[in-house]
Formats: C-alpha cells, sequence, structure tokens
C-alpha cells in the first residue's frame, strides 16, 4: 500500500470511528449512603425525607421514628459517618409537637418550621440549629393552623420564610425581621446575595432584591400554573421551576429575567415530576421524574441515557432501587452532587449521594472532531509532499 493511500485510509477509518462512537453514554457516578433504615439512630427511624445537601457533602433531612414506646418526626444532618440531631418531636432540643422541611447552608445550620411550646405558649414559627442549640427566628402564639411554607437559609445565616396564615413572606437578616410582600403562601427561596425568589399572585413567579423586582415567569403566555412547592435561585439569579402549560403537559424550566430554558417536559419520555427542580451555581439542573415506560429516577436533562443519575431497577448497595421516595429543592450542590431518598428491593429505605465521576466538563465530540480530522489530513499531506 502506498503512503498516500495509508493516509487516506487511517483518516476514514478515524472519522468513521468516532462518528459511530459519539452517541449518547449514560452519566457515570459514584453513589455514597448517607444514612438507612439500618443506621444507628436513638429511635429507629423508618421512612426519610426531604434530603438537602450541601457544599461539604452533608446532608440535612427529616425522619420518620418508631419504637414500642415513641413515635414522631426528627431532623437530622449527616456526612454517611456521623448522625446529629438537630430537633425532635421527642424532647430533643426543645417541646416540638410537629417539624417540617429543614433548609441547609454550607456551615450546617439548619432553618426549619415547627410547632412547639415556648415558654408555657404554643404556637408556631421559624428557627435554625446546628445540634447544639436553636434560634428563634420568627413566633406566632395566635396561629391557628401550621405555617406550612418552608423556610430558606443562606450562608450568611439570612433566612426568608411566609407566614402561610396572613400570606406574607419576611426576611430575617442578622435577627431583624422586614416583610418582603404579599403572596398566596409558598416557598420562598434565597441565594447569598440575598435575592428572593417568590411567586406573587398579581405577578408570577419573580425575584426581589431590596426594591429590585425581576419577572421570571407568569401565566399571561405559556403557562397555567407556576408550582408554590419552591423554586431554588442560584448564586447569578436564575432560577429553576415547575410548571404546567397551556397544552397540558408540565416542565421543569430556569429563567433569570429573559428568555426561559426548557429542561425537560413531558412531550416526550417523561410522564411527570416529583417535586421541584433543584438548581446549583453552574446552571446544572437536577429533578425528580415519572416515566411513561414505567418506574421514576433522578435526571438532570431529557436524554434518559445521558442524564440518568438513578432510577428504578438499577443496582445499589447490592440491592435494586424499587422506588424513589424524596427529592428536594437542595438536592443539588455545586460540587455536582445529588441526595435524594430511595428505597431498595431489600426492604431498606435510606438516603443517598451522587458524585458525578468527571467533574470537569469535556468537548463535545462534533468539536474535537474537527480537530481530529485537521490532524489527520496534515499528517496525510506531509506525507504525501514528502513521499
Amino acid at each position: 500500500m502506498t503512503v498516500r493511500k495509508l493516509a487516506v485510509t487511517i483518516l476514514y477509518s478515524t472519522v468513521l470511528g468516532l462518528l459511530t462512537t459519539s452517541k449518547a453514554q449514560a452519566a457515570s457516578f459514584t453513589f455514597k449512603k448517607i444514612v438507612d433504615t439500618n443506621s444507628s439512630f436513638r429511635i429507629p427511624v423508618y421512612e426519610f425525607n426531604s434530603p438537602a445537601i450541601n457544599d461539604k457533602g452533608t446532608v440535612a433531612f427529616s425522619g420518620a421514628y418508631e419504637n414500642d414506646n415513641n413515635s414522631g418526626i426528627g431532623i437530622f444532618t449527616s456526612n454517611g459517618k456521623k448522625i446529629t440531631t438537630i430537633v425532635d418531636t421527642n424532647g430533643t432540643n426543645g417541646s416540638f409537637s410537629f417539624l417540617g422541611t429543614p433548609s441547609l447552608n454550607n456551615f450546617g445550620t439548619v432553618a426549619f418550621q415547627g410547632e412547639r411550646t415556648l415558654n408555657d405558649v404554643s404556637g408556631v414559627g421559624f428557627f435554625t440549629g446546628n445540634g447544639r442549640s436553636l434560634t428563634t427566628v420568627y413566633f406566632d402564639d395566635n396561629a391557628k393552623a401550621i405555617l406550612v411554607s418552608r423556610p430558606s437559609i443562606n450562608d450568611k445565616g439570612t433566612v426568608v420564610f411566609t407566614d402561610n396564615e396572613f400570606g406574607k413572606t419576611y426576611i430575617n437578616i442578622n435577627g431583624k425581621i422586614t416583610f418582603i410582600a404579599n403572596t398566596n403562601g409558598g416557598n420562598p427561596s434565597i441565594n447569598n446575595q440575598a435575592t428572593v425568589s417568590l411567586i406573587l399572585p398579581d405577578r408570577g413567579l419573580v425575584t426581589r432584591n431590596g426594591q429590585v423586582t425581576t419577572i421570571i415567569a407568569d401565566t399571561n403566555n405559556s403557562f397555567t400554573s407556576l408550582s408554590g412547592d419552591g423554586s431554588p435561585i442560584n448564586k447569578q439569579g436564575s432560577v429553576a421551576f415547575l410548571a404546567n402549560l397551556k397544552s397540558g403537559d408540565e416542565g421543569i424550566f430556569t429563567g433569570n429575567g429573559g428568555s426561559l430554558k426548557t429542561i425537560a417536559d413531558t412531550r416526550d419520555s417523561f410522564d411527570g415530576f416529583g417535586a421541584s427542580p433543584a438548581i446549583n451555581d453552574d446552571g446544572k439542573v437536577a429533578f425528580w421524574a415519572f416515566l411513561k415506560s414505567g418506574g421514576e429516577g433522578i435526571f438532570t436533562g431529557s436524554d434518559l441515557v445521558k442524564n440518568k443519575v438513578i432510577a428504578t431497577g438499577d443496582n445499589l448497595f447490592g440491592s435494586k432501587v424499587t422506588g424513589i421516595e424524596s427529592f428536594d429543592l437542595q438536592g443539588l450542590n455545586n460540587r455536582g452532587q445529588i441526595a435524594f431518598a430511595a428505597s431498595l428491593a431489600n426492604g431498606t429505605q435510606g438516603i443517598y449521594v451522587a458524585t458525578p465521576e468527571n467533574a470537569t466538563s469535556v468537548p463535545e465530540p462534533s468539536s474535537w472532531l474537527g480537530l481530529v480530522v485537521f490532524g489527520v489530513g496534515a499528517t496525510w499531506l506531509h506525507l504525501y509532499k514528502n513521499k
């Protein structure tokens, strides 16, 4: 074979090989067990909910516990080794009869809602704690019902929350409570710049920082409703949210005041979504979805192969996933780690963290394909001129 024919053959084979291997590949994750129903809790926990993960890999979550003498709810943190009880309804850190969904910052401080008796006065409020003591953020001793809103806490310890009895959203900065807006309830979120995302009755989903309000999405055009379960906001002011479309579909979207980006919807493989999505400072999104083909899973986009994190039927710690039990709007951190609760075929339920094996991005095949073709072509030209 001549040098020229050899170079042409190499070029053809290289291009063909790249084209045939550029199809979607499954995402690669390693998994860590944070806790499960076999873990050493003071009172055995049989159900886990609302796992929120910070950038250190610590997870805050709620758990329902029961033994022959006691039953109730607790809020805990763990990194897969030590389990810390923040509060429970069995007398740890106060006399609580109800506990809501936790929010976690990078310093390990947890914010939560709860009903408690404080100085012989019963009421409902929002609190923060780290396993040693609790701080009262807001307390309403006249509340007629549970304040079902979940709070949100940032790294400065600023807490935003909604008093759903009166439909008012507040922010607590260094112990000073300031009114933000009248709402119809829902769960506000806050970033480290103290920008808050919330839903206003007359304007839709907005972000607000001081007197500056930015409209993210409304129901004037494509959407019939916006989820009030919470819409997380990252440091750039981008908000991830769940919404119902006028077409009858449901979708996960992101926006920062300009054009909206569709992350996934029910027009293709997804049948619905289990909770609000999560977003990190890189703009990556994770969400819990149900499949039209059956089953459910955690995904980072619309491709069922390339964007799958975990799904029913997958192997996990010597068993198989039978169901996703919980995912939270704080379930994705800035390292790309994803926290979720799942049930396994061996009868256990637990909280797990998925860590992407390749944290740094690599060029898409279409971009480096041209570089390889150019390189092979240049080699052929060099050989041809010097044969």
